[in-house]
């Protein structure tokens, strides 16, 4: 059997201001996270060199900008992001926006460019 983890088990990480991530899931060829954004809060317009991602929300609504495209994703809905593709998350609703954010393969720092 595999090793349990959850929100209450794996510490959280900043990655902004108020902007929080657990890694679930950490390997190589892929990563698992569970993202926590404030009300207000966004990425910035980004783009991975060699990952694709899935955002899921699990809670609040998200606005999600891929390439030159706007949707709004509620609660159990999810969007997938191509390798090159500029990206942007943004908080659209509710308490807090969870979301899982399932990247293949993992990111590397030198994988991301802004935009």
């Amino acid at each position: 059997m595999g090793i349990v983890r959850s929100r209450q088990t794996v510490p959280e990480t900043e990655w902004a201001p108020e902007h929080f991530a657990c890694s679930l899931v950490e390997r190589e060829e892929y990563s698992v996270k569970l993202e926590r954004i404030p009300p207000g809060g966004a990425s910035d317009l980004h783009a991975h060199r060699h990952s694709r991602q899935f955002f899921f929300v699990l809670e609040g609504e998200a606005r999600m900008q891929v390439g030159g495209d706007v949707c709004t994703l509620g609660v159990q809905e999810g969007v997938e992001v191509a390798i090159g593709e500029p990206h942007r998350i943004e908080h659209a609703g509710g308490d807090a926006l969870i979301f899982l954010l399932v990247s293949v393969p993992r990111i590397h720092p030198e994988d991301v460019w802004s935009k």
